[in-house]
């Protein structure tokens, strides 16, 4: 039985996780002296070998450095509760002490790297509503002491503490290898090509310079006029380079799902819901239902066909990582079900009528996509001439396509329980908002959308905001009045 009144330290080996951590924060900061130093190896290997002893001395003096340093963070970090609080004491030459009342606690995480697993401790993050980044975090703690504290620190009463150390989680869902791996092969692999192919574009660039400072500039002429020329071989191997790409691109993003969602499991117990995950990093979420602001699930073309959606449940905080990591992904269609009966009770969609924009989005909408396509037009058109223009035979029809799905997904539901907004063009994003939870609402509405009576609706909440867009006028200000009266009568707890 863990005594946590007094005050307590993290476990000794908190100090070699302090160390590599460290290490590794400055390994990041300081990548570019490596580049450097990797560019005069290159240039002059006499030299820089010349130089290896003092490189050495440095490092050692590095090591020292974080050791003593880590080992004076471990030794002044020391927590403890006090009545219905969890106060932390930390720093070196600027001593800090932190208070949280276990109110106004939102999550209390779990984490577990490589080094974690190794050493058989956890880190502990204690997130509060609206703080920016996690206000507290322990680095390294037993397991054992680490699962005590969570719980103490997310029961409200003492009594909820001993009933839920005997209580087993009543359900569970475990998202299967294959549910992951076709939620890899289904995601939009765009992103990762461009940015592998930038990624590409830049070595290109750097072995240019490396070459030029190695005085081979007639081997890089060879490598662009032969390999990288508009000649048959060149734009086969350009062919081959691209298909390259898209193909790791792919393999990128079946690994990174499969690494970040490994053993992705979602179990209930009393009102809260455990999200653990992770194959290197292990991570262990638990979110208190009362308190989730917005349910956010998204799915495509060819998730719908595996009948597989992403789905996101953000709470009332400013904390992007663990935005983040409060993902499941591979979830079908009769879990996203069980979910939502989970953190509703009853089907949301069955608590009103969808209704569908004005048709002056859609005339809205092309407006601003024939704005943007003249834009690009022209600036095409100045840099490639006229054979940039052939090419919006193929990019209008592709635009008209998309603004027509766009149109097409467009719609909301507003009931006295509920406020959901479906959109999406290539994917379908459906967001869910429980009504009582919204904090503010306002209307807006331009010059053109007063010509036309409609005017665009905006519901903020405290973990998204959720926009009903080209309302007719008339009803934009009788859900304004509904809404503004329900949240306002409305006495159930939320946060």
């Amino acid at each position: 039985m863990h005594n946590f009144s007094i005050p307590s330290q993290q476990s000794a080996k908190g100090v070699a996780v302090l160390l590599f951590l460290s290490f590794l924060k400055f390994i990041k900061q300081a990548y570019i002296l490596v580049i450097i130093f990797a560019f005069r190896f290159i240039s002059d290997p006499s030299k820089f070998l010349s130089s290896l002893p003092y490189l050495g001395l440095a490092f050692f003096a590095l090591l020292v450095y974080l050791l003593i340093f880590n080992y004076l963070k471990f030794k002044n970090f020391k927590f403890h509760l006090e009545g219905d609080q969890f106060i932390l004491s930390e720093g070196i030459l600027n001593k800090k002490n932190t208070a949280v009342s276990f109110d106004k606690i939102q999550n209390v995480n779990m984490k577990q790297n490589v080094l974690h697993q190794i050493l058989n401790v956890v880190q502990l993050d204690i997130d509060t509503a609206g703080d920016k980044a996690t206000e507290i975090s322990i680095t390294a703690l037993e397991k054992s002491k680490a699962m005590a504290l969570k719980k103490i620190l997310l029961s409200s009463e003492k009594a909820a503490l001993i009933e839920e150390n005997k209580e087993q989680p009543k359900d569970k869902i475990r998202i299967s290898t294959r549910s992951l791996f076709l939620t890899g092969i289904s995601e939009n692999h765009l992103k990762s090509f461009m940015f592998l192919a930038a990624a590409c574009m830049g070595l290109f660039s750097d072995v240019e310079d490396v070459l030029k400072s190695m005085g081979q500039e007639e081997l890089y002429q060879t490598i662009e006029n032969d390999v990288l020329g508009f000649n048959p071989d060149g734009l086969l191997l350009l062919l081959i380079g691209v298909a390259l790409v898209l193909m790791i691109s792919i393999l990128y993003s079946i690994s990174s799902i499969f690494i970040k969602n490994y053993g992705l499991t979602i179990a209930t117990k009393k009102n809260k819901v455990e999200v653990s995950k992770g194959f290197f990093n292990k991570i262990s979420y638990s979110l208190n239902i009362n308190r989730v602001q917005s349910v956010h699930y998204e799915t495509n073309y060819l998730k719908r066909m595996l009948g597989l959606y992403n789905l996101k449940i953000l709470q009332a905080m400013a904390t992007e990582k663990s935005k983040k990591n409060i993902q499941i992904v591979g979830i079908q269609e009769g879990e996203l079900r069980f979910v939502e009966k989970l953190l509703f009770a009853i089907n949301p969609f069955t608590s009103g009528n969808k209704e569908k924009p004005h048709t002056y989005y859609r005339t809205q909408l092309l407006y601003r996509a024939a704005f943007v396509l003249l834009l690009v037009s022209c600036v095409g058109f100045i840099g490639f001439g006229s054979q940039f223009l052939l090419l919006l035979i193929v990019i209008i029809p592709i635009v008209v396509r998309l603004l027509f799905l766009k149109y097409q997904k467009r719609y909301y539901v507003l009931s006295r329980d509920f406020i959901i907004l479906g959109s999406g063009s290539i994917s379908t994003f459906t967001s869910i908002v429980e009504s009582h939870k919204m904090q503010s609402v306002t209307i807006h509405q331009n010059f053109f959308q007063k010509r036309k009576k409609v005017a665009d609706l905006n519901i903020f909440v405290a973990s998204t905001k959720i926009t009903f867009p080209c309302v007719e006028y008339d009803r934009a200000i009788k859900m304004y009045n509904y809404l503004l009266f329900h949240v306002e009568s409305s006495n159930k707890d939320w946060i």
